[in-house]
């Protein structure tokens, strides 16, 4: 009698279908079913290694107690889970959302800080007291020497604000052309917005004022995500609508130039996402251009947002709150890298040049 037949895995069960609208351009879901069913085959899921056989009646006894207890957990973990976002929440909405109204107000003149509110408080308690009282003797003298022109006397909030927030941040500077900066000098605020029900989804929404450039009052990105990235988890951008820009004529600035972020490009761009054909892989530069675009997202909210007064000031870099954001070996100094001068092939075929870096970062499907 011969040996016993080992299964064998069959490759050609997974759906590698390259014509799927999955990440990375093939059919992923296809792929882990296909991949499943062959684990399955193999005797490879739910197999138990016997350990717990060979074990003492009375400590089987003890394991299938610690089993019990295990799932306890997990209900717990579960439930706790669900309380931290309903916190985060509660807090975004009822402690976060007012200092940000509040800010908004300030940068747009509509209310003036007391001086309560406008009193010099030092970040670090352990600051040697010395130097400081010299710093400010040194403070005062400067404005006593310094009179204030009219002009200056009357201006009227904190004038590009958040203009000026964007282009203290190495990697959005590089997104913005001289033509976007006359657009984003109408910026008021720039806010975001959990996504309720969907566990790290978020909506980036850029105010504006009366300008010449579009009718919008709200241009806003929302990023679905699957997965948190809490406890391991793997953040997956599933998909991500944008508001279309209302331009008025003559004055798109994502007309006649790359599309792409950077010289040659606009940072309005992030806003008119590239589109895949259907039934064809997106190319790398494609790819790309979804991880950079979902990188902008990510410090957007957790930077700009968050410090917007620190990216002001240009102290932000400093203090550390951009970590290692636009630190990417960029030989070219640009993220749309060199491209091609001739952008009519590109938009044909729906390829954009491709950024620098980026590898490793969650992909959008762009709608």
């Amino acid at each position: 009698m011969g040996d016993k037949q080992q299964p064998t895995f069959d490759f050609s069960k997974l759906n590698f279908d390259l014509s799927g609208g999955g990440a990375g351009g093939f059919n992923l879901q296809g792929a882990l079913q296909g991949l499943q069913s062959q684990l399955g085959a193999l005797g490879m899921i739910g197999a138990d290694s016997g350990y717990f056989q060979t074990l003492p009646k009375a400590v089987q006894r003890r394991v299938r107690a610690l089993r019990n207890l295990d799932r306890e957990y997990e209900k717990i973990e579960e439930e706790f889970e669900k309380e931290l976002k309903a916190l985060e929440l509660k807090y975004h909405k009822e402690q976060f959302t007012p200092l940000y109204q509040k800010r908004a107000a300030i940068i747009n003149g509509k209310v003036e800080p007391t001086d309560e509110e406008a009193k010099e408080e030092s970040d670090d308690e352990e600051e040697d007291a010395e130097p400081k009282i010299q710093e400010i003797k040194e403070e005062k003298k400067d404005e006593e020497v310094k009179e204030e022109t009219e002009e200056e006397k009357n201006v009227v909030g904190v004038p590009e604000f958040w203009l000026t927030a964007l282009k203290h941040h190495e990697m959005l500077d590089s997104a913005i052309s001289e033509k976007d900066e006359e657009a984003l000098k109408y910026l008021t605020d720039i806010t975001q917005d959990p996504v309720e029900e969907e566990a790290g989804s978020f909506t980036l929404k850029f105010h504006f004022r009366e300008n010449p450039f579009f009718t919008n009052e709200v241009i806003s990105k929302t990023y679905h995500l699957d997965g948190d990235g809490e406890e391991g988890d793997e953040v997956v951008c599933e998909s991500v609508d944008s508001t279309q820009i209302n331009w008025k004529e003559g004055q798109d600035l994502t007309q006649g130039v790359k599309k792409s972020f950077g010289p040659g490009g606009s940072f309005f761009n992030f806003f008119a996402p590239p589109e895949v054909k259907q039934g064809k892989q997106p190319s790398p530069q494609i790819v790309s251009m979804m991880e950079l675009d979902f990188e902008m997202a990510v410090s957007l909210k957790e930077e700009i947002i968050k410090h917007a007064v620190h990216w002001f000031t240009g102290d932000a870099s400093v203090d550390g709150f951009g970590g290692d954001d636009g630190e990417e070996d960029d030989e070219d100094g640009e993220f749309g890298g060199e491209g091609d001068e001739d952008d009519d092939d590109d938009e044909e075929d729906g390829e954009f040049a491709p950024p620098e870096g980026g590898e490793g970062k969650p992909e959008c499907k762009q709608q």
